[in-house]
């Protein structure tokens, strides 16, 4: 599914990123752990286009973000690199929920502005969304009006409704009381096994990782360990 294969990452002249190479698989949750500073959330940032590389292969499915042959790197086309960015979904720490749209209008902005779903079609889909997560009632509420674990749960909710093959979550646990992380818990291992997706989670909770992921990479200083 996720294939990355020696991917490199410099700033200035520091490498921050040296050769990370790993697979995620369709209902496969793998977790990257490491302190902060070992290029955890670098290689998220790299697989959603937010940094860009200086050498190595990101694919998804056949579609490539950027490839080498021998010595030659290069990013994708155009073309490509839309399809690529299509089958992968992001889940940010401070959840980025646009404060000034409701739930439901959240969730459907992405389908609606850039799949160019029908309006009303896009709304069915994300109130069965929120019926699977528990939180129909919260349909027409605002971010401001919602707990932590609420807005992880529409964050989570609003990356699927792009229906991405690859889910990737960034500390989703990290502003999360107890009770809420179990339930993240489970929409995250549903998410894999259910829907058949490739999750991969950057975290520092490493009960939570224990808990949650057939696979763990550990990072330090920039290489897997």
């Amino acid at each position: 599914m996720l294939e990355v294969r020696n991917l490199k990452k410099f700033y200035g002249k520091k490498e921050v990123l040296k050769g990370i190479s790993f697979e995620v698989h369709r209902g496969e949750v793998v977790s990257l752990i490491g302190l902060s500073g070992a290029g955890k959330t670098t290689i998220l940032r790299c697989l959603n286009d937010l940094e860009k590389c200086h050498e190595g292969y990101i694919t998804i499915e056949g579609d490539s973000l950027i490839k080498q042959e021998g010595d030659i790197f290069s990013y994708s086309s155009k073309e490509e690199i839309k399809r690529y960015k299509r089958k992968i979904g992001m889940v940010f720490q401070n959840f980025n929920l646009f404060p000034h749209l409701n739930v439901i209008e959240n969730i459907i902005e992405g389908p609606v502005s850039v799949l160019k779903m029908d309006k009303n079609e896009a709304e069915k889909k994300a109130g069965e969304l929120l019926k699977r997560i528990n939180l129909e009632e919260k349909a027409k509420e605002y971010p401001f009006q919602l707990s932590g674990g609420e807005k992880q749960r529409i964050a989570i909710v609003r990356a699927c409704a792009m229906n991405p093959k690859v889910l990737c979550f960034d500390e989703p646990t990290s502003a999360l009381d107890p009770d809420s992380k179990r339930q993240v818990g489970e929409i995250i291992k549903e998410l894999a096994k259910k829907d058949n997706r490739a999750v991969l989670i950057i975290t520092h909770d490493m009960d939570f990782a224990k808990n949650i992921s057939d696979r763990i990479i550990k990072i330090r200083e920039g290489k897997i360990v």
